[in-house]
């Protein structure tokens, strides 16, 4: 069952702030992803350290309009952080020696605690994600891309074990797309992410917004956007059907027509 817009409206200047009638309370219900990097992005400490901001960006757009992200692979075991810390704090006070380690400020040691944190799960949560798959995939301006070279990546990722959960992979893209959005069967619909733009927050949540039969979003989202984001697959609907079925003669708002 779809969720009735409130309004549907395309006016910039009603967001969430200033015209909360629009918009439901979804009350943090999250949209699943399954997050895979490739040798490439891996390899760049800049490039991977981009896409974790990018999941990050998504969060909190999506949590700015009661929604929320659910990533998986993400984050170390709390073993793993119990050992990482200790490792470290044993080589500090052996480099610094036990009068300087004794003074440390406590609030010191609780920022760098917290940045260490951060920088084991980030570095577990790619670890996790690789695929041995190299090189890039073209992406043309216009028309439909080679479909061979995303038929290898695929094989990468199957079987898919959680149908539900919206796979994105950060890959190097050739052309002039850094997001695209592949809506070619059998497969549900996937996302390729290219984190090489470090000029764009953006890019992950235009493309996760494409996979929820979005035509177009932008950094604020209209009340009717998060509905149909709601409704998807990924977050609290069926699956999606005809995703593949394009009607250029009646333009529209979405990517695809659900049928009932």
């Amino acid at each position: 069952m779809s969720t009735s817009y409130l309004n549907f409206t395309k006016d910039p200047e009603r967001d969430i702030t200033t015209a909360s009638s629009d918009y439901h309370n979804f009350n943090g219900n999250t949209v699943r992803i399954k997050v895979y990097w490739t040798t490439e992005i891996w390899q760049d400490f800049k490039l991977w350290s981009q896409s974790l901001h990018l999941i990050r960006f998504a969060d909190a757009l999506l949590r700015k309009y009661t929604l929320g992200l659910d990533v998986r692979p993400w984050g170390a075991p709390i073993a793993v952080h119990a050992a990482m810390r200790a490792k470290m704090a044993d080589q500090f006070a052996r480099a610094v020696g036990p009068k300087v380690n004794r003074a440390l400020p406590e609030s010191v040691r609780s920022v760098a605690g917290m940045i260490l944190d951060q920088t084991i799960d980030d570095v577990a949560t790619t670890v996790q994600g690789l695929i041995k798959f190299k090189g890039s995939i073209s992406i043309p301006y216009q028309g439909q891309p080679a479909i061979g070279p995303i038929e290898e990546l695929r094989k990468l990722i199957e079987p898919v074990t959680e149908q539900d959960r919206l796979i994105v992979v950060f890959v190097p893209l050739a052309g002039a797309a850094d997001g695209y959005t592949v809506l070619f069967q059998p497969w549900l619909p996937w996302v390729l992410v290219d984190p090489r733009d470090f000029g764009s927050g953006s890019m992950l949540m235009h493309e996760i917004g494409h996979a929820c039969r979005l035509k177009h979003e932008q950094n604020q989202l209209w009340g009717w956007q998060v509905d149909t984001i709601f409704d998807s697959y990924w977050c609290s609907g069926r699956p999606p059907k005809d995703w593949w079925i394009r009607d250029p003669l009646h333009p529209s708002v979405f990517l695809w027509n659900e049928t009932p």
